[in-house]
């Protein structure tokens, strides 16, 4: 009984982890990166199990920069959501890019959040910075999940 239990249970997550938006429709043989700002107010950042966590859920404050950077395997899933949060006071500025090469600038108000979808048919490794420009603490809330 307790195996039909956990056969039916994860029959119903696996289908949840790919019921996920997917960039499939706009994928491209170079790889794709689409920008989606959520306005309402969320709380956090769901992670499905069988997921790829490419930046566990981090809670960075601080005058600091945030930097992260990780490697997409296209055998994990081509597809990957880069979210951020910024619950401080003061905008902040995104750089995103393969290998930190011509990144992808981005301003996020305070209370928004964005999520970055990314779509890649070939191994790579991508770099995410975060800063302000006026020096204040940040209160970010950031994640990343291949899928």
């Amino acid at each position: 009984m307790c195996f039909g239990i956990a056969t039916s249970l994860l029959l119903s997550l696996s289908s949840a982890a790919f019921a996920q938006d997917s960039i499939s429709s706009n994928r491209t043989d170079i790889g794709y990166v689409k920008v989606i700002e959520n306005t309402e107010n969320q709380d956090g950042h769901v992670i499905i199990p069988f997921d790829v966590q490419l930046i566990n859920p981090i809670h960075h404050t601080g005058k600091g920069a945030l930097e992260k950077t990780f490697t997409m395997d296209p055998r994990n899933g081509q597809d990957a959501n880069v979210f951020i949060k910024n619950n401080g006071s003061s905008t902040v500025y995104i750089e995103f890019g393969i290998d930190g090469k011509d990144p992808l600038e981005l301003s996020l108000e305070p209370g928004k959040q964005k999520n970055i979808q990314v779509y890649t048919k070939k191994t790579n490794s991508y770099k995410l910075y975060i800063y302000n420009k006026d020096g204040s603490s940040m209160d970010l809330q950031v994640s990343a999940r291949q899928f």
